[in-house]
């Protein structure tokens, strides 16, 4: 009498291959939503470096102006909005394409800390979504 061999299984059955596409899908979607974390965060980097940049380019601006310019004998009481285009009067803001709108005020505190040193605060303000971001930078002019 002959006894048939038994024949040992190939692949994979339906089952097998529904729990391993499941858990595969399970991975793509992992990543695929780290992803979208990492752009988000790229995306305010970007715009907070930018903001930084903006901030320092007020801020140098500024303390290119000849030491006995009146505007370093002005103590701001509160914020006053940068005007970021001098030709036209009331541009407090700046768009640069891809970072947002940002905006900025200064403020002086004429003899602080000492005399004949002006303090000259500059924030940059942006918002992204719900949340809104200031970049804040000091500088100290001294007058002669």
């Amino acid at each position: 009498m002959w006894i048939k061999p038994v024949r040992q299984s190939r692949g994979f059955t339906l089952i097998e291959l529904l729990v391993a596409i499941t858990i595969f899908a399970a991975g793509l979607l992992s990543v695929a939503g780290m992803q979208l974390t990492g752009i988000r965060h790229t995306s305010l980097a970007n715009s907070n470096s930018v903001a930084g940049s903006v901030a320092q380019g007020v801020l140098e601006e500024i303390l290119a102006r000849e030491a006995t310019d009146p505007f370093f004998d002005v103590d701001d009481v509160s914020p006053v909005a940068w005007d970021f285009d001098s030709d036209v009067i009331g541009v407090n803001n700046l768009t640069v394409n891809g970072a947002g709108v940002f905006s900025a005020t200064i403020q002086r505190d004429a003899d602080n800390p000492t005399n004949n040193i002006t303090r000259v605060d500059v924030a940059v303000s942006y918002t992204k979504g719900t949340v809104t971001r200031t970049v804040s930078l000091t500088g100290f002019k001294r007058s002669i």
